[in-house]
């Protein structure tokens, strides 16, 4: 599935930004192979959590291969001395933001539109599944938030 649009969304909510969408989208775009995971992923799915207004996150990604991200004519670079999620092999920095990178051919993977843009993330359940197993103050909170809103009709929330 082609995912080329003449030109990028702007992606300018608070949550938007804080989560790294346009950067995302410009990966995506260039980079077939680039499943997104992680808070990103739940967030083009429809879930909603407080801390995506106020807390600017990493970009998680699954590569079916590796190759070198490099957007806009920059190179990325190693970040291995910042903290990382807890499966991923590999962090760089690309544009300043960080990125985990887990490589795994076989994953699965689903499109998502957002804002006229076809975003190549992982299942909602796979993702779910990914932070169960992780087990620290974040994912807790996260799962709670999430789980108080799963019985609420409210438009926006899962």
């Amino acid at each position: 599935m082609s995912r080329r649009v003449i030109k990028i969304p702007v992606f300018s909510t608070v949550e938007e930004k804080n989560l790294n969408i346009g950067l995302i989208a410009k990966i995506q775009d260039k980079f077939d192979h680039a499943i997104l995971c992680g808070s990103a992923a739940l967030f083009l799915q429809g879930v909603r959590l407080k801390r995506f207004s106020h807390n600017v996150s990493d970009i998680d990604l699954i590569l079916t291969h590796w190759e070198l991200l490099e957007i806009d004519g920059k190179q990325p670079q190693p970040s291995k001395d910042l903290p990382s999620g807890c499966d991923f092999q590999e962090q760089i920095l690309v544009d300043g933001v960080k990125v985990d990178i887990q490589i795994n051919p076989y994953a699965k993977y689903e499109y998502i539109s957002y804002k006229g843009f076809m975003f190549k993330v992982q299942p909602f359940m796979e993702t779910v599944r990914a932070k169960a197993r992780y087990n620290n103050k974040k994912h807790e909170s996260d799962f709670k938030e999430f789980l108080i809103n799963a019985g609420r009709e409210e438009e926006g929330n899962l």
